[in-house]
């Protein structure tokens, strides 16, 4: 290899496996605290915080998912399911983040799915 030399690398992407969902239809709270989905199903904390996650034994970025109401929300990161909220018994989730762009839903059946998305940055943190 020299410096007259160029590399290149063919590859092949899925056709829209690069998209993230429209998520312009949310609002914020008035402080910008919160995230709520177009639907008004749902709602979530905007800045991450830092808690210790059992399942990786690591301090991680969190974001909490709440249920704005009495739906029955399965929820989901980056395509993997958590858990589901009911508004009754479960209404909110700490999510934790993966590094780099998290995609969490909460779908309402066939209804509606509501997506936020957040920066799990290199999924570490330091807990204060």
């Amino acid at each position: 290899m020299s410096r007259r030399a160029a590399d290149t690398y063919t590859f092949t992407v899925q056709s829209g496996f690069c998209n993230l969902p429209d998520t312009s239809g949310n609002t914020f709270s008035a402080d910008g605290v919160l995230e709520y989905a177009a639907s008004g199903k749902s709602y979530a904390t905007v800045t991450p915080g830092c808690a210790f996650n059992p399942a990786t034994g690591n301090a991680q970025p969190f974001v909490n998912l709440f249920d704005n109401g009495a739906f029955l929300l399965n929820v989901s990161n980056n395509g993997t399911p958590i858990t589901q909220l009911n508004g009754t018994t479960r209404k909110s989730m700490p999510i934790f983040l993966s590094a780099g762009t998290n995609v969490i839903s909460a779908a309402n059946g066939t209804a509606s799915t509501d997506y936020y998305i957040r920066d799990g940055g290199n999924d570490t943190c330091t807990l204060q």
